[in-house]
């Protein structure tokens, strides 16, 4: 799950999250990643995450402002997201 302002055209207090009692198990690939954004997370669990950093699969980067009970690993490395446009076409085949 990422949340992200994507085209970064606004301040970080314009993009606004509220995530709770989500429960995100045993996927080698799944985490919460908030990227300049405003967020408030309390009650979500991720447990057995490949992207466990810190003793948390859930992270903030590049000036996110986190609120919330929950345990936020602050990143000091980009991930790099991609945020162009994906082509299915060529994936379907």
């Amino acid at each position: 799950m990422v949340i992200s302002q994507g085209d970064g055209k606004n301040p970080v207090s314009y993009y606004n999250a509220v995530l709770t009692d989500n429960t995100i198990d045993a996927s080698s690939r799944a985490a919460v990643v908030l990227d300049a954004v405003t967020a408030e997370l309390t009650g979500n669990a991720c447990t057995n995450s490949g992207l466990e950093q810190g003793g948390t699969a859930m992270f903030s980067q590049a000036g996110a402002v986190v609120t919330g009970a929950d345990t936020v690993f602050d990143l000091v490395t980009p991930l790099g997201l991609h945020v162009g446009v994906i082509e299915i076409d060529d994936l379907v085949d």
